[in-house]
């Protein structure tokens, strides 16, 4: 059985660990795409958008419901990508 000190201790050790693999998390890094490149993502291992590339040919098009669909694909491309 452990006595108080002990759980402080254990406890102390994994925030410790936790941290780690959360920064580890953070340094992965993962893109998407969508629209033959059109459209990539970036995401890192936390789920977090780092950035979105959008070719400027794709914006001349001015067809704003294809582009808001593209981004969705690249990002949910790059989300399953960073679950992995």
């Amino acid at each position: 059985m452990y006595n108080f000190s002990d759980m402080q201790k254990l406890l102390a050790e994994m925030q410790k660990n936790i941290e780690k693999a959360m920064s580890e998390l953070e340094a992965i890094m993962v893109e998407g795409e969508s629209g033959a490149g059109m459209v990539r993502v970036k995401a890192n291992g936390k789920r977090e958008i780092i950035s979105i590339f959008i070719d400027e040919s794709l914006l001349k098009t001015g067809d704003k419901e294809m582009i808001e669909d593209l981004i969705a694909a690249a990002v949910n491309d790059a989300l399953s990508k960073a679950e992995a």
